[in-house]
Formats: C-alpha cells, sequence, structure tokens
C-alpha cells in the first residue's frame, strides 16, 4: 500500500487503516518497487524494502528481508497473507515473531501460469504454512473448509470485501477511451491465464460485437499471457493497464456488465467491487464466485470456459434493460449485508486479541 495492485495488495489497503483506528499500532512492509520510500498512510507505518524482481523470488525474498527487519521491531504479533510468503513462518518464530496469524486467500498452486515444479513447490507452501501458522484466516468458504478438512484445524472465515467507492458520471477517463454510458463491457485484475480473459474476448466478439470491451490491469510475470490477448483481440477491445480511484469508479459506474471469468479465485475482491458499484454482473460458476454472488446469486453465472454461455449472458443483459436494473440492486443489497470492511476489521481483531491472549497464558503456565 497505497495504489499496488493485486486483490491482497487491496485486502490490506482496507483492512490495517481501520485495525488502526481500533487502536492497533500496524506497521506493513512494502516492496520497494511498487512503493519507492517509507510513509505513512491512514495511520499505518509502510516499511519499504528491496525484492528481486522475478516471478519466483519476488515474494519470498521480499517476505525475507521483512522479517530480518521486523525481528528488530518489538512486535507483539505478525500477520501474513497468502501460502508463498508463509512458508517463511518458521523462519519469522526463530526470529522471535510470534504469534503468527496466515490468511489463506486462494489455491495458489491452482493457477495455471505456474509450472509442475512450482506447483509441487506452493503446495509444500501450504502444508509448510498452515501447519506452523498460530491462528488461521480464511476469506473463502472453501478455503475455510479445505483447511479444517485437510489440516484439521481451527480457522476463522473472515471475507474480503469492497473498498469505498464513490459513483462518477461518464468524464475525463471515458472521454479518452472513447467509450459511451452502458456501451461497454469491463473486466478487471491481473491479466494472467487463471482469469480465462480469452473466453471473455471471443464471447464479446461473438455475443455483442461492436460492443468495446475493456480489460483493466497488469502483467503478473505473464508477459507471454498477455500478448497472446492482444494478438486475438480486435480493435474494440482495450486495455488500459492498471487502474484505480477515481478512474476505476468511473468504468464501474457506467459499464453495461462485469465480467468474472477466472477458473479460480478465493473470494474477487473486484468483483465484490463491481457488485458494490451496482454493475450487472456475469460470473464463471466457481466456488468464490458463487460466495460472492449469494444464493439466489445477485448475477448470471455460466460453467467455466462455456463461450457459448457467456456469448448468451452478454445479448441478454445489453437487451434487458429491467434485468440489469435487477441484478445491479441485487449486487448492491449482497455486499452491504454480507461484505461490510469495518465488521471485517472488528472481526479480524478478535482473532488477534484471541491468539495474543492464548499465547500470554502459555507463557505463564
Amino acid at each position: 500500500m497505497p495504489g499496488v495492485p493485486g486483490g491482497i495488495e487491496r485486502h490490506v489497503e482496507e483492512l490495517y487503516p481501520r485495525l488502526a483506528k481500533l487502536g492497533v499500532d500496524v506497521t506493513v512492509y512494502a516492496r520497494r518497487e511498487y512503493v519507492p520510500e517509507d510513509c505513512v498512510i491512514d495511520g499505518v507505518r509502510v516499511v519499504t524494502l528491496p525484492s528481486l524482481r522475478n516471478c519466483y523470488g519476488e515474494a519470498l525474498s521480499h517476505t525475507a528481508r521483512s522479517i530480518v527487519h521486523a525481528s528488530r521491531g518489538g512486535f507483539d504479533l505478525l500477520h501474513m497473507h497468502a501460502i508463498g510468503p508463509g512458508v517463511l513462518i518458521p523462519q519469522a518464530k526463530l526470529s522471535g515473531l510470534k504469534p503468527v496469524v496466515l490468511t489463506f486467500h486462494s489455491f495458489d498452486y491452482r493457477r495455471s501460469k505456474w509450472g509442475p515444479a512450482a506447483r509441487a513447490f506452493l503446495r509444500a507452501c501450504e502444508t509448510v504454512s498452515i501447519t506452523t501458522a498460530d491462528a488461521l484466516i480464511a476469506v473463502s468458504a472453501a478455503g475455510a473448509e479445505h483447511i479444517r478438512k485437510t489440516y484439521d484445524r481451527p480457522v476463522a472465515h473472515i471475507p474480503n470485501g469492497p473498498g469505498k467507492l464513490e459513483p462518477r458520471p461518464p468524464g475525463r477517463l471515458l472521454h479518452a477511451l472513447r467509450l459511451e454510458e452502458r456501451r461497454y463491457l469491463l473486466s478487471v485484475g491481473r491479466l494472467s491465464p487463471e482469469k480465462c480473459l480469452e473466453d471473455v474476448i471471443a464471447a464479446a466478439s461473438r455475443g455483442l460485437p461492436g460492443i468495446p470491451l475493456v480489460l483493466v490491469g497488469d502483467t503478473s510475470f505473464t508477459g507471454k499471457y498477455v500478448e497472446r490477448l492482444r494478438t486475438m483481440a480486435g480493435p474494440d477491445v482495450i486495455f488500459p493497464g492498471y487502474l484505480h480511484g477515481a478512474d476505476l469508479e468511473e468504468l464501474y459506474t457506467s459499464a453495461l456488465a462485469y465480467v468474472v471469468s477466472s477458473e479460480i479465485e478465493g473470494l474477487s475482491l473486484s468483483l465484490l467491487e463491481a457488485m458494490a458499484a451496482g454493475c450487472p454482473i456475469i460470473a464463471s460458476d466457481i466456488p468464490g464466485n458463487r460466495e460472492g454472488l449469494g444464493d439466489p446469486p445477485a448475477g448470471l453465472t455460466y460453467p467455466v470456459h462455456d463461450v457459448p454461455a457467456l456469448a448468451s449472458h452478454l445479448r441478454l443483459l445489453a437487451h434487458d434493460a429491467e434485468l440489469r436494473d435487477a441484478l445491479a440492486a441485487a449486487a448492491q443489497a449482497r455486499v452491504r449485508s454480507a461484505f461490510n470492511w469495518d465488521a471485517i476489521a472488528a472481526t479480524t481483531l478478535v482473532v488477534y486479541e484471541g491468539i495474543l491472549d492464548a499465547a500470554c497464558r502459555a507463557h505463564h503456565r
């Protein structure tokens, strides 16, 4: 934080300022490549450290440096996110950083960008991180159930939530991209293979030819995949890069529909943001998306990779304004009732207090 692309990064930027307001003294470690210098954001101290700049070493090298730095900080608790960095929990404990809370965001080893060796390593990371953390949080019900069944460990299911969004009428960005209100499709997220954006491109071309498709996001060491997307994309597909803040709010506010086509998600923060903004949703029928949309779903769903079904949903929404309005209202109501960041922060603090109390009792035995 602040303003770093990625679902976990957005999660961090929403969670920790709220914990700071609840009286927690929070330090977040950022990668210098994204955040150039130390700063204080909404009461949260941000310390920047360098890391290796490649897809295999960036997270682990930065986590290792952060552990060394934090070991001299006198912290009462360490909160780590994702199973990859979580493999270093034993190192953190040896450095005196304990107790440790781990948040399980997604099944990272299922991401298609990874080869067999990387997937095997990430499976090992999951085992190490989940078995050595002192307390566990999962952002999705599927993740929580996996931890209980596979590792027989208690876990708190605390979901993601959307950031605070302001409705923004068509303005500078839509004008620059030559977009019209309710005349474009939108998808937001890292441009990586598990997002299945080639399906959205194909379905939009088949179902709504001539309607622009805006794919917001940046590469995640996935240059070959992005190149393939650009090769198959026609003139109606727009790649504006990573956007946040007012620009992203403007796109959410005026989209005809928001599409999340992923084959794997934990609980997509961008999906929840689109729902909060009142976008009609079309989502792949995977556990994380079903959890976000609720039951009955506050959006249309389709089987992963079923391009004809996705194209049919796009045509339906384009020609049925009443359905769009109903889905938008249902999505906003779902977010208000189930994904409130203030409640998420308060529940996270309960986890902190519980594990600190347990550690204190163990120390005095």
